[in-house]
């Protein structure tokens, strides 16, 4: 199928089908009976495709809203991951909750602090760093990698402009320090693997 010829296009790129795609990491038991696996495979999701692009759109300069959607689309899904638990779980102070589990680190608190403020004080779109190159699943070190993408880093401002943040300004060097080396890629599968550690302690745990 062809556009039509006053649609802007980017080539001729191979389209990930997600309706069959394998997930990676949002895999649950069968038994397992949260809603709030639906958000995080959706979350998964986003971080699939942002991967995707990466790896078909080189050019610089190019299709850079398409980055920034997905990246603000996953931004989006892991925060309603957790507002998801939240309405499926009405007895566990999430708050509180979430400062007791060791997957909620700096890297969650982080992506909840780009939401926010990316929803409430100023825009945090990602950005091209030409002079980087990330590796994913599709771009490995046999291919060289591909673009590197990263999200601003996030100021003591930020946080006083927000109602309740979720780093603290003690939290901002470790999270602006490992935002600029994991690259948006790294911190977006960091972000899903967290999301499913927190979930399965909500979950029935086998018998020992």
């Amino acid at each position: 199928m062809i556009l039509p010829s006053n649609i802007p296009t980017y080539n001729s790129v191979p389209l990930i089908d997600l309706d069959t795609f394998e997930y990676l990491i949002a895999v649950r038991q069968p038994h397992w009976t949260l809603r709030a696996w639906e958000l995080l495979r959706e979350t998964e999701r986003r971080w699939t495709m942002f991967d995707w692009a990466t790896f078909v759109i080189h050019e610089p300069g190019r299709c850079q809203n398409l980055f920034r959607d997905f990246a603000s689309a996953y931004l989006f899904s892991f925060e309603a991951t957790l507002q998801v638990l939240k309405i499926e779980k009405p007895a566990l102070d999430l708050r509180s909750w979430l400062r007791d589990q060791p997957a909620y680190d700096v890297i969650c608190k982080g992506l909840r602090g780009l939401r926010n403020t990316g929803a409430h004080v100023r825009q945090v779109s990602v950005t091209p760093d030409h002079q980087r190159s990330a590796i994913s699943r599709f771009a490995h070190t046999t291919t060289g990698g591909t673009t590197a993408w990263a999200w601003p880093e996030l100021t003591a401002a930020d946080l006083t402009a927000l109602a309740t943040p979720h780093l603290s300004a003690a939290d901002l060097p470790l999270w602006n320090n490992q935002s600029a080396d994991l690259l948006a890629l790294g911190v977006m599968r960091h972000g899903v693997l967290a999301l499913r550690s927190l979930l399965e302690v909500l979950e029935p745990q086998p018998n020992p």
